[in-house]
């Protein structure tokens, strides 16, 4: 009793320092998520904000989506059990996310705000065999925290440094970069850090409501540019999208969306070193790794776009932007994933019941194709080898998340595209017998070779590369299935420095010349060996599909 009565004179203690007249970062956090643990004077400075930039109400709900998607990476993919979260503010959620995926997760908050400490105390509880505790420490002491936090951490364990809302109140930008980097030589190899930062050069009119920000309060808050919060990470290898715009991170189809740009930054990193996982190439995993830091979220990709419109999640705003004008310039746009993932499960099914084929070289590997590819196949045959082949790194980064060397399912990838053939071919060897049939997929590929003998010569030198029994699969965007395509094509490529090409049924025949075309022959997809369960479309799906054989 003498315990809960001294915690409780502490409590009250902390409770009469509060400032109630002066807003306060964490409670202007919970009014923006309509929190209760607030006063007018938060009140106050948030109407104030957001009649300079409207843009503010947008960020408390993507952080909250940020973080549930970071802490389920983090615990559900990475294997993290330990999480120290620093600066957790009012609405701290990381140890519900974290604990649903194991409940024996040990997390430990940190603060100095009284407000926050009292909330803590009285609201945070842990799933049975986990642990979740709050520290009194200053958010910018990296040694106090970490000595706090070794009562319940393991140290010597890989642990997930959550710096959310704290980064943007240390006004100078080597003491932020250096209190990161004091925290990392902390933990052990394997450990991760995820940070957002309210960011300088994302929404013109954020400058504003920070300027605003400081003239009320006694934190300031400091804005920070792409290349500024990226040096918080140097030295550390980037989780796949790398920085990003918040919304961008991994999104998932329950997010909020947003009719602007959400003015936050958000990235997750690793320490080198500690287990690999399922990858055991060390030096080709930090090559993956850096390849993914360079996406270029603001511009719109073609197998990200393409996975937006087949409802997956490995897209940004300007992919989701650009599919959402091609609908509005022909609305017959939002008709081609459905039907082209029917007519590749159709094809896939054809090849591996009918032609017996066991092999597949995926040429152009679209984020929406790879998994379905890999469980067709596999359904059939577990002992079927599949071979990816791509240089778009949110591709190859999906792809190489489908691989399991540890269960040797005979899945293969090849940074190389369909202008290196040679490389291609010798890459798929590795993988797959090159003296046994193999199915060429060439899907959402040669749309993107401008010059028709070109992608001609590319068929033909892959047939030619082929064992005899071979097949090819391609299927094509049309110039002469629906008039409205033209119109979206010439819009995509205003916005794309990947631009497409239209072509005929004609042209696309003579793209297999020297084939055996298996009936149908070239058709729109949809007719090609429709099946019962296909979805039907009022209106012609402008995309012609074949598949071929090599002459044995």
């Amino acid at each position: 009793m003498e315990g809960d009565w001294r915690k409780e004179r502490t409590r009250r203690a902390e409770a009469a320092l509060i400032d109630t007249s002066v807003p306060n970062a964490a409670r202007v956090g919970d009014v923006l998520y309509g929190g209760p643990n607030n006063f007018e004077a938060d009140r106050k400075a948030v109407r104030s904000m957001m009649a300079v930039a409207p843009v503010v109400s947008t960020i408390v709900p993507a952080v909250r989506a940020f973080r549930q998607r970071v802490v389920r990476h983090l615990a559900a993919e990475a294997g993290i059990r330990q999480f120290l979260d620093i600066g957790t503010g009012l609405a701290g959620s990381t140890h519900e996310i974290a604990q649903a995926v194991d409940p024996a997760c040990r997390i430990v908050y940190v603060d100095n705000d009284p407000v926050v400490l009292s909330h803590a105390r009285a609201e945070l509880t842990s799933a049975p065999g986990g642990v979740t505790t709050c520290v009194d420490a200053d958010r910018r002491d990296a040694g106090a925290i970490v000595a706090a936090a070794k009562a319940t951490l393991d140290f010597g364990q890989p642990v997930a440094i959550m710096l959310f809302a704290t980064l943007a109140f240390t006004p100078d930008t080597a003491e932020a970069a250096a209190f990161v980097s004091s925290l990392m030589d902390a933990v052990a190899p394997g450990s991760y850090i995820a940070i957002y930062h309210q960011a300088s050069d994302l929404h013109p009119a954020l400058s504003a409501a920070a300027r605003r920000w400081n003239q009320l309060s006694s934190t300031l808050v400091t804005l920070r540019s792409r290349d500024e919060i990226t040096s918080f990470v140097d030295g550390l290898e980037l989780v796949q999208p790398g920085l990003v715009p918040v919304c961008d991170w991994r999104p998932t189809p329950r997010d909020p969306r947003f009719d602007d740009l959400v003015p936050l930054y958000g990235v997750v990193a690793r320490k080198p070193g500690g287990g690999m996982g399922i990858i055991d190439d060390w030096q080709e995993e930090r090559t993956r790794r850096a390849r993914a830091a360079l996406v270029n979220a603001t511009v719109p990709n073609p197998a990200r776009v393409l996975d937006y419109l087949d409802g997956g999640r490995n897209n940004f705003e300007a992919d989701r932007k650009a599919a959402h004008s091609l609908i509005a310039a022909a609305p017959v746009v939002a008709t081609i994933a459905p039907a082209w993932r029917a007519f590749h499960c159709r094809v896939v099914q054809y090849l591996v019941h009918e032609a017996g084929v066991r092999q597949f070289l995926y040429m152009g590997a679209s984020l929406a194709s790879s998994s379905n590819t890999d469980e067709l196949v596999r359904s059939v045959d577990k002992d079927s080898r599949i071979v990816f082949a791509d240089t778009d790194p949110v591709v190859l980064a999906h792809v190489r998340a489908l691989m399991r060397p540890d269960l040797d399912t005979g899945t293969g990838y090849v940074d190389a595209g369909v202008r290196d053939l040679e490389a291609v071919v010798a890459g798929a060897k590795g993988t797959l017998d090159w003296g046994e049939p193999v199915a060429v997929m060439l899907m959402s590929t040669l749309v993107l070779i401008a010059d028709t003998a070109e992608a001609a010569a590319i068929v033909s030198a892959l047939a030619d590369a082929a064992p005899s029994g071979s097949y090819l699969a391609i299927h094509h965007i049309a110039s002469d299935l629906h008039p409205g395509l033209s119109a979206a094509a010439r819009l995509w490529n205003r916005v794309s420095p990947e631009p497409v090409t239209l072509r005929s049924k004609t042209e696309v025949a003579s793209l297999v010349a020297g084939l055996v075309p298996v009936e149908p022959g070239v058709v729109p997809i949809t007719q090609w060996r429709p099946g019962q369960r296909d979805r039907r479309f009022a209106e012609t799906v402008p995309l012609h599909g074949v598949v071929a054989r090599k002459p044995s």
